[in-house]
């Protein structure tokens, strides 16, 4: 296949938390009414086995559209993806004709009957076979833990480690983290309260393609967001390998992200447990959040940040909080909260199966406003609390609408809390 320079930018726009926002993605996309069916059969990642080119084709649901991507090779870094647009399709014969933007060069597609592979016929009239594939990897976890540069430190300040310039491509990480690190899966591709329940029924062929997506579409965008970066491989035991990576997030919800998170493997490159130790985000208008993390030796200390400015629907109110956290990495590799203490339930909650969300924000001392979500709602309900007790870790919630009310009851540590509706029925969620 053939390399190009990129291409045009256009606008589309996904709903998030019934807000339109607007996403600038590339501009190869087909209409729904152009490609029909075809497009989410034909949805996944292929690799060509023997020149090791890669192609994408991610059908977006939210709003019907198939995006095309090329790279030359998968270990490239994600900057190198090159777009494709259709000119023809057919969904009879399973075939789509596929053109490299600003460029001459065309080539055909024709999917087998199955969709698991499809052959591309090039100018020249030469043939690759192209399979799908859920990762395009075929390194070894030897190959990801030497990409990271050693780090002999017993202690580490996460903030000297947030300008990092060594990226890390998408399929690496789909490969050896996201599948296992659920937290950090749905955080990155489920985007709000819309595309995180979306997103929490598909399997996990649905959401790697929506990682890509983030991926390619953002490197291609004018705020370049949704990008891994290597850090460091750490020795803290004999048990286990200690990787620190970087997670930069520009988003046109006017977050701006930027996280180190530490992951712990086996010696055999199982993943063990991970964390978020540090990062700072920038809500343009409405505040900014800043977690602090410092690694001494099995040791995690981090201490939090949270500024209101007082003009979101949220928080209302200028407010500043403070938090404090110690954890321990035990020998096994997991760790283990010491003293994990939110001395506000303001933050961000899923259940446990990530089949709910909700977002609480403060209204003043003693009023919260809450944002809830559960798989099957077509819509978020609000609601306004009624009263507060902070010693009791109890409020009730009202829907402004339906007046229908809420039981919130927090744990000690406001690290969750059991949600009782009107009929008994109880949710539990978490941060």
């Amino acid at each position: 296949m053939h390399k190009i320079s990129k291409t045009k930018i256009k606008p589309t726009y996904i709903n998030l938390i019934s807000l339109l926002l607007a996403l600038w993605v590339v501009s190869p996309s087909i209409a729904a009414q152009e490609v029909g069916l075809l497009g989410s059969k034909v949805s996944g990642t292929y690799l060509d086995h023997q020149s090791g080119e890669v192609v994408s084709l991610v059908w977006q649901h939210s709003h019907d559209e198939l995006y095309l991507y090329y790279k030359a090779n998968v270990y490239l870094p994600d900057d190198k993806v090159k777009e494709m647009k259709v000119l023809k399709s057919s969904q009879v014969k399973r075939t789509i004709k596929v053109k490299f933007s600003k460029s001459e060069y065309i080539c055909d597609f024709s999917f087998s009957a199955d969709f698991q592979s499809f052959i591309c016929q090039n100018p020249d009239k030469s043939k690759q076979l192209f399979k799908r594939v859920l990762s395009s990897v075929d390194k070894s976890f030897a190959y990801f833990l030497s990409k990271f540069p050693k780090d002999t430190s017993t202690k580490i300040d996460v903030t000297s480690r947030l300008k990092i310039k060594n990226p890390i491509p998408i399929e690496l990480m789909i490969k050896f983290i996201l599948p296992k690190y659920e937290d950090l899966l749905n955080g990155y591709i489920g985007i709000g309260l819309y595309g995180a329940l979306d997103l929490a029924s598909k399997n996990n062929e649905v959401k790697f393609n929506q990682a890509r997506f983030n991926a390619f579409s953002s490197i291609l965008s004018p705020m370049g967001g949704w990008k891994f970066h290597y850090v460091a491989r750490l020795n803290l035991h004999e048990n286990y390998h200690t990787l620190l990576f970087n997670f930069e997030k520009h988003t046109f919800e006017g977050v701006i992200s930027n996280s180190t998170y530490l992951v712990n493997f086996s010696k055999s490159g199982h993943f063990i447990d991970g964390m978020n130790l540090g990062y700072k985000k920038l809500y343009f208008k409405s505040g900014s959040d800043t977690r602090r993390g410092v690694l001494n030796q099995d040791e995690i200390y981090i201490t939090r940040k949270t500024v209101y400015k007082g003009i979101s629907y949220l928080h209302p109110e200028h407010k500043t909080y403070f938090d404090a956290f110690k954890y321990k990495i035990l020998s096994n590799g997991k760790i283990k909260a010491i003293n994990e203490r939110y001395n506000r339930p303001e933050g961000g909650y899923h259940t446990k199966d990530y089949q709910g969300y909700c977002f609480i924000g403060s209204v003043k001392a003693s009023k919260l406003r809450l944002t809830v979500q559960m798989l099957g709602q077509e819509r978020p309900q609000y609601f306004d609390s009624v009263s507060f007790y902070p010693g009791r870790k109890v409020f009730w919630a009202r829907d402004n609408e339906t007046k229908k009310v809420l039981k919130l009851q927090f744990n000690d540590s406001n690290t969750g809390f059991v949600l009782t509706h009107s009929d008994g029925k109880t949710v539990t969620f978490q941060r």
